[in-house]
């Protein structure tokens, strides 16, 4: 079977879009609007990748990546 999220090119452009958005968002460290419209863009790619017929296995791999980093925000912050 042959990967939804390889074969398909609007895939990739939207999660490159939110990757650039999300590390945008890391360096600047902006309020948080590009990291929020980039898990937008997320939620909306991997919606539209389950809908072409991706496993729940390769749409929750991408998910967690873009978790992850993300979370690199607050990883060694004080309170």
């Amino acid at each position: 079977m042959e990967s939804i999220l390889f074969t398909t090119p609007i895939l990739w452009i939207g999660y490159a879009v939110a990757l650039f958005l999300c590390v945008f968002d890391l360096l600047k460290k902006t309020s948080g609007l590009f990291s929020a419209l980039s898990l937008l863009i997320t939620v909306c790619t991997t919606t539209y990748a389950l809908i072409l017929g991706a496993s729940i296995g390769e749409a929750s791999f991408v998910v967690l990546c873009f978790l992850l980093l993300n979370l690199l925000r607050y990883w060694g912050k004080k309170e």
